[in-house]
């Protein structure tokens, strides 16, 4: 025991600031000097980064909290107590009084960060030592930081009126971060419909969405019995459903577009579909449900 302490106290002593970024990261870095919205809620700093080849960071005397969203790739977070291993995801939380590094654990890893005061806004919010959750916000929290750095680049009155927007919205995605109550393998077949849900026109199989996962085609089967109540092609038929149904209400397309753009090419093929799951055809469910009857 006494000997673990001396180590303890050494690592502390020997802890010390480095700053080792490779040409080949990138990082996008917004001080709230720039975006008075920031202010308002004491964050100090916020930025998103790229990092690629090498990108090692350290400080041995942080003077702000950090909350970090790991999003793809992995990295490594130190500090004189443990190591951690980020994947995406993932969101760390570093109190200001605990020295930290933050370095590349493989070929690449894209995350974003806040740095906030410890502040009336963030009380009760961010715990009070280093911890690692599930979380599903970091890919809103880098759009969100990219479209604050071009907004602050507009003139008044419209940059101001953007940036506060921006960072109540940034504000909401970190405070309103509930630890994800899905396990990895439920967020991965979220993953792998909502990849689906951008491409409903192609022509998926089993196996192309097993794939996807990945896992073989009889366990996927069983994810989707599990979580989804029904088979993977089931679960499929539902989304273009639901989409084709949002297109015949909320658009005047032709019906054979819609058709064609969930996947069905023949449109007797999806008006057969299509009314087993809404009781109507698609021709009558557009002339029930259509915003556009008054261009009718």
């Amino acid at each position: 025991m006494l000997l673990a302490q001396i180590l303890l106290r050494n690592y502390h002593m020997n802890w010390a600031d480095h700053f080792y970024i490779s040409e080949q990261s990138r990082q996008l870095i917004i001080v709230n000097f720039q975006v008075r919205a920031m202010e308002l809620y004491n964050i100090v700093q916020c930025g998103t980064a790229y990092a690629r080849a090498e990108f090692d960071v350290a400080r041995k005397q942080p003077s702000h909290h950090i909350v970090l969203f790991s999003i793809a790739g992995e990295g490594v977070i130190e500090t004189p107590d443990c190591s951690i291993r980020l994947g995406a995801n993932q969101v760390a939380y570093l109190p200001s009084d605990i020295p930290h590094r933050i370095r590349l654990a493989t070929d690449h890893w894209d995350f974003c960060w806040l740095a906030v005061d410890n502040a009336v806004p963030w009380e009760g919010v961010l715990p009070l030592q280093f911890e690692v959750r599930d979380s599903e916000n970091g890919e809103l929290i880098r759009k969100t930081i990219e479209c604050l750095h071009q907004s602050k680049e507009l003139g008044y009155p419209l940059d101001q009126q953007l940036t506060n927007s921006q960072v109540e919205q940034l504000r909401l995605l970190v405070t309103h971060r509930l630890p994800s109550m899905m396990s990895p393998v439920q967020i991965r077949l979220k993953h792998v419909f909502q990849r689906v849900e951008r491409q409903l026109h192609r022509d998926w199989s089993v196996t192309d969405l097993a794939r996807l996962h990945p896992c073989s085609e009889a366990h996927f089967y069983r994810l989707c019995q599990t979580y989804f109540g029904c088979s993977p092609i089931a679960q499929l038929t539902k989304m273009r459903m639901e989409h084709a149904g949002r297109l015949l209400a909320g658009t005047n397309y032709p019906i054979q577009h819609i058709c064609e753009s969930v996947g069905y090419p023949n449109a007797a093929n999806f008006s057969t579909r299509f009314r087993k799951w809404s009781s109507l055809s698609p021709s009558d469910y557009r002339k029930r449900f259509s915003l556009f009857l008054a261009d009718s």
